[in-house]
């Protein structure tokens, strides 16, 4: 399934398509296995050619963490081709 996740999400990023989150297929995805399918995405998008430039953060407010059913932020990874230079457009927003 981990594998089944990632594919599902790198085509929805890759074709700009909006897609339901994993949880309504998958309702009792856990942390820990939500965390191994990030790693699997960061190993497919470095297979890629993409580089590792940093970290983002999500969940930073307690009130979103609440809301979400979550107790701390959440962790991601970002690559190159995730990041815009500064006061670029967002792509898809025009």
């Amino acid at each position: 399934m981990i594998e089944a996740a990632a594919t599902a999400l790198l085509a929805a990023e890759d074709t700009r398509t909006d897609r339901a989150p994993l949880t309504d297929e998958w309702p009792d995805l856990d942390l820990a296995t939500a965390y191994r399918i990030q790693d699997e995405t960061l190993r497919r998008r470095l297979d890629r050619g993409e580089h590792l430039v940093g970290v983002k953060l999500g969940l930073t407010s307690r009130a979103k963490q609440q809301r979400m059913n979550v107790e701390s932020p959440l962790v991601a990874w970002l690559t190159d081709t995730m990041a815009l230079p500064a006061g670029a457009p967002i792509p898809g927003s025009g």
